[in-house]
């Protein structure tokens, strides 16, 4: 509506959609970042992006903002235990 009052082209808007569309099937990956924040603190970052490069520019800012350091795999990640809890109500069971 608002592309059609500005006299956008028709091929622009389809475009336009055909892309923010795209994004919803993007084939996302999982990346580990590991570092350190003040104090020595150890920092364990999981994550799952569509753009490794912008991920990786936006955890080293942060780490950067906060006087930390990115540390290089494997650094902080013996440190933690990777676990899964499931939490199941007890209504209604037997």
């Amino acid at each position: 509506q608002n592309a059609k009052a500005a006299n956008m082209p028709k091929d622009n808007v389809e475009r336009a959609i055909k892309k923010a569309s795209d994004k919803d099937t993007a084939n996302y990956k999982e990346a580990l970042f590991e570092g350190y924040a003040p104090h020595g603190i150890a920092i364990l970052i999981e994550t799952a992006t569509d753009n490794n490069n912008r991920t990786v520019a936006n955890i080293r800012s942060y780490f950067n903002k906060c006087n930390g350091t990115m540390g290089t795999q494997g650094s902080v990640e013996f440190m933690f235990d990777h676990t899964c809890n499931f939490r199941i109500p007890a209504e209604g069971q037997d």
